[in-house]
């Protein structure tokens, strides 16, 4: 018999809500004059770190001025491009954004929670493939993916709807994000999560400025 995966989902929901919510309001007090124009929640895969990260008008500005001043070799198709076409490109590049300092602080329980998460998910598949075919594993894989990034969206979510992302106006300036990095059975879902985060004037803007950055890569 395969081993169940004994993962609280709705707890680490909970728990990541409380960390993302006192993340974002460190990150917003410390860049309220800097233009914040998205927020969100990025990881590798499933069950690796997740890290808050926060973009800003005054951060893309300043990685722009890096690109046009700091040779990059292995990025040489892009050294071509002009500052606007660069802050097209650099706008949602937020690789290098994960806020490391606040992670620390409020992230502890989040990543404690991951890290048995992940340990729990390794011994389930060691165990499941004395018994199960390569397609039953990649079943069972997805099934616990979605459920991470279920509990992931459905924080974010919450938290908005509590008003902590701002209302009105204020909240439509930001692009409230889902981000996973990696090579997962699930990727290809970023705009999707957007479209579940977001207003639709919302979405628009983001993908207009998605069609610019492919744009300036012509």
């Amino acid at each position: 018999m395969v081993n169940s995966l004994n993962f609280d989902y709705e707890y680490f929901q909970k728990i990541l809500s409380d960390a993302t919510k006192n993340a974002f309001r460190a990150l917003q007090q410390q860049h309220s004059e800097n233009g914040i124009y998205a927020f969100g929640l990025e990881s590798h895969t499933e069950f690796e770190s997740l890290f808050p990260f926060i973009l800003t008008e005054q951060k893309l500005t300043d990685n722009v001025l890096d690109w046009l001043t700091t040779p990059k070799p292995y990025l040489s198709a892009y050294q071509d491009l002009s500052e606007q076409q660069l802050r097209s490109y650099l706008r949602y590049s937020f690789f290098s954004e994960r806020d490391y300092d606040v992670a620390e602080k409020y992230f502890d329980k989040v990543h404690h929670l991951q890290s048995k998460g992940l340990r729990q998910f390794d011994g389930m598949l060691i165990s499941a493939r004395k018994e199960l075919s390569e397609e039953e594993l990649r079943a069972l894989t997805i099934e616990h993916e979605s459920k991470f990034r279920d509990a992931c969206l459905a924080a974010l979510q919450t938290l908005d709807k509590q008003g902590i992302f701002g209302t009105g106006i204020e909240r439509e300036n930001i692009v409230l994000m889902l981000y996973f990095t990696g090579y997962g059975s699930l990727d290809g879902q970023t705009l999707e999560y957007i479209k579940a985060l977001n207003a639709e004037t919302v979405v628009k803007r983001y993908e207009a400025e998605i069609a610019d950055i492919e744009g300036s890569q012509m």
